[in-house]
């Protein structure tokens, strides 16, 4: 049996010996760009065909909920791994529908203009009764840093790939 202060030099030695695999390393991860869930297509309605746009039309709804990224800098570019958390219900037209959602991650630089974006589809599997379902889709990007620019210079966006008509949509009946 080994004593107290023979366990307590012990235990220091290790925590010395660990601080050096980076166990204790208060180092800040690096500022990743910002992201955001772009405006009027944070959201989405589909409506069964025909004319008709009120509640009993609806086959779903579906919203993006939140949005993590964490990023590395690997040389001149930025690795970024994104999560996008989407969740959907269906509405009184559904009848058992199958869903897929179609959704883009834009990148745009230090201007603001657009310098990639991809569209990515997220397939919803609903069991019998159930109303609700959620995903999660996991996105990585590599962003060049070219210059004086930094990766938090950029912005990530995220959002619905919509119509006009439903872009139209959200914007007549987003919340004042």
């Amino acid at each position: 049996m080994t004593s107290p202060p023979a366990r307590w030099l012990a235990l220091a030695a290790a925590a010395i010996l660990l601080s050096g695999c980076g166990l204790f390393d208060n180092t800040p991860p690096p500022p990743c760009p910002r992201i955001s869930i772009l405006r009027d297509a944070e959201r989405v309605t589909l409506f069964r065909a025909g004319a008709g746009r009120d509640v009993s039309d609806i086959e779903f709804e579906a919203e993006i909920g939140e949005i993590r990224a964490a990023c590395e800098i690997k040389g001149k570019q930025v690795a970024v791994r994104t999560q996008v958390a989407i969740f959907a219900a269906r509405g009184a037209a559904s009848a058992g529908k199958p869903l897929a959602l179609a959704f883009f991650v834009a990148i745009t630089d230090p201007g603001g203009r657009i310098i990639a974006k991809e569209v990515f589809e997220s397939p919803f599997e609903f069991k019998a009764n159930q109303q609700r379902a959620g995903v999660t889709e996991e996105i990585d990007q590599a962003i060049p840093l070219a210059g004086q620019v930094q990766a938090e210079d950029y912005d990530i966006l995220v959002g619905f790939q919509l119509s006009a008509e439903q872009l139209e949509y959200n914007r007549r009946s987003r919340p004042r």
